[in-house]
């Protein structure tokens, strides 16, 4: 686990010596499991070419309430997050100032807690969104569609994204 987190880190590091990069937080919903995800994210979109986009995300522990009501739930019971996914993707990106569009696609690699301990393993699904960010000044928003593409049965789920971030 820790030898993928660091080649995650050094991948980000080499990436963001060479371009912007933005910080920020995201609001998902996976309308095949009724799920509202919420997550946090640092990505480079806008600034070249390529990119880069390494979003952690886990679900709501409740889907009872409305998404401000069910993140404030799961900040206050963090200690019963159960469950974590992390999406790193590879962006292409074309600009048009002050609209960015992304396509993209990576790994999933899904995170679960078992007797205490977090044990990851890499999923039988690829993931891929498209999306468009609009940035001003040192604030961006985004929205994407994304789809989870399990290879084992050839299915897909969908998964739309909402997300702000600040620009450094």
């Amino acid at each position: 686990m820790k030898r993928l987190v660091l080649a995650l880190a050094m991948m980000a590091l080499i990436v963001a010596g060479a371009s912007a990069i933005d910080f920020g937080a995201n609001f998902s919903m996976f309308p095949e499991e009724d799920a509202q995800l919420y997550g946090l994210t640092i990505r480079s979109v806008g600034e070249g070419f390529i990119g880069f986009d390494l979003t952690a995300m886990t679900p709501a522990l409740s889907t009872a309430g409305n998404p401000l009501e069910n993140f404030i739930d799961l900040i206050n019971n963090r200690d019963q997050i159960d469950e974590a996914w992390f999406l790193p993707t590879l962006l292409v990106n074309a600009s048009m100032k002050p609209v960015h569009f992304y396509a993209g696609a990576g790994p999933f690699i899904y995170l679960e807690k078992l007797d205490g301990k977090w044990r990851p393993s890499l999923a039988d699904f690829i993931f891929g969104k498209v999306g468009a960010q609009v940035n001003v000044a040192f604030l961006g928003a985004y929205a994407e569609a994304g789809v989870l593409y399990n290879w084992n049965f050839g299915t897909f789920f969908p998964l739309y994204t909402f997300g702000v971030v600040l620009n450094f």
